[in-house]
């Protein structure tokens, strides 16, 4: 069965160190015939923050691989895929002591059909924009967003607060984690959502 009939992808990835790390822990997938789009930013120490970003967007690509005959909604896999995920990574901290701590975010894109749905963890976002604008469909797991969100400090000093680089959720920090879902109808004429790492997408 295919879910992309009468759809038409175009996609990329790009990835980008910017000026304050010494290396690039972001990881992600771009595979519009299989109609995933995955970004993580890993955080956590020298190599830690690489190697949690590489585990948690493999073992979801895996997982959600191996259940595609099985028909599940698409919400029911990306949670079994992102707990399967965290688990992966907390496991691997565990093994290795100067891993401890290490974790990252994670927006996924899976689309079936004309429906998308969005699975976010931490501060990387999801976009969706047409001919009338742009979006934001996801919600920052992020000290400064919960601060905006309880009218503590306004959205312009997001960029300036003392929080802004630390988040609420991560993937692979603690054993267990949730995932916020958002799902969307794809329209005639509309795209896809855009996903953005923390770099890009936040204050960070």
């Amino acid at each position: 069965m295919s879910f992309f009939a009468n759809l038409r992808f175009d996609g990329a990835l790009v990835s980008d160190i910017g000026t304050k790390r010494e290396k690039n822990q972001d990881y992600g997938l771009c595979l519009p015939e299989e109609g995933l789009f995955v970004v993580a930013d890993g955080m956590g120490g020298h190599q830690g923050g690489e190697i949690a970003s590489k585990i948690c967007v493999e073992t979801l690509h895996q997982v959600l691989a191996d259940s595609a005959k099985d028909g599940e909604p698409a919400s029911e896999t990306l949670i079994v895929a992102l707990r399967t995920a965290n688990r992966a990574i907390y496991e691997k901290s565990l093994q290795d002591p100067s891993l401890k701590g290490m974790g990252t975010t994670l927006t996924a894109l899976q689309v079936r059909g004309q429906h998308a749905t969005i699975l976010q963890v931490g501060d990387s976002r999801a976009y969706f924009w047409n001919r009338s604008g742009i979006w934001q469909i996801t919600r920052d797991h992020s000290y400064v967003q919960e601060k905006i969100r309880a009218g503590l400090i306004h959205r312009d000093q997001e960029k300036t607060d003392e929080m802004r680089n630390f988040i609420t959720r991560s993937v692979g920090y603690e054993l267990d984690v949730s995932g916020d879902l958002f799902g969307m109808a794809i329209e005639d004429g509309g795209r896809v959502p855009s996903l953005l790492g923390r770099a890009l997408g936040s204050s960070g």
